[in-house]
């Protein structure tokens, strides 16, 4: 399981830059037109073309802060904490390479074939081939154990975004060195994803935390 923590990100929007026609070459019969003409002195020879569009960084999104105006505006749809709860908990990560997602109460978990071609592979017993022919099992006496594969779940997020930067200020960084900034970053987040995990495991042994 997973005990999750938001920690900040960059705030920076995307701009989209509009491609602008070719510049045609002047020649003296039909010399190019002046750019500047028409404007004052010092201004700029073509306008700005970029602009800034509503889904510049995608459409994903945090359970903890879903856009429930844009779902229901374009869905007509909006979702309850209930309903948000229910997915959250239902959506997995499979190792550390897939996602995945809860398909019963008993814990069976849908993932894509590629994700778990290894894992099929690593239970396929001599003189089968599970990946080739499938595999069902009737009861759950006839699962087959796949050692060291686990799922993370997502059971908590909690913004630790003035935490994180409290700690960040507080390193002792020379000149405003960038790069020795992000090395301090870096230790920071993992202090703080070691503190919240020793903490969680007193409830569970199975939470961790990431940052």
């Amino acid at each position: 399981m997973l005990l999750a923590a938001t920690g900040c990100m960059g705030s920076g929007q995307t701009a989209v830059v509009t491609e602008r026609p070719e510049d045609v070459p002047s020649t003296e019969d039909d010399p190019a037109p002046d750019a500047t003409k028409g404007r004052g002195a010092g201004a700029p020879a073509m306008a700005d073309t970029a602009t800034v569009g509503r889904f510049d960084q995608g459409r994903l999104w945090t359970f903890e802060n879903p856009p429930l105006g844009y779902f229901e505006e374009e869905y007509g749809f909006r979702p309850g904490e209930d309903w948000l709860r229910q997915a959250r908990l239902g959506a997995l990560r499979f190792a550390d390479y897939c996602s995945a997602s809860f398909v019963s109460p008993r814990g069976l978990i849908l993932t894509n074939h590629h994700c778990a071609r290894e894992s099929i592979a690593d239970v396929s017993q001599e003189n089968e081939s599970l990946v080739r022919d499938g595999f069902y099992a009737e009861t759950r006496s006839d699962e087959r154990r796949v050692e060291d594969l686990y799922v993370e779940q997502i059971v908590e997020v909690r913004d630790v975004t003035d935490s994180l930067r409290a700690l960040v200020a507080g390193a002792p960084v020379e000149n405003n060195d960038i790069e020795a900034l992000a090395r301090a970053r870096r230790r920071q987040v993992v202090q703080l994803e070691e503190r919240l995990t020793r903490r969680a495991e007193r409830q569970d042994t199975t939470l961790r935390v990431r940052v």
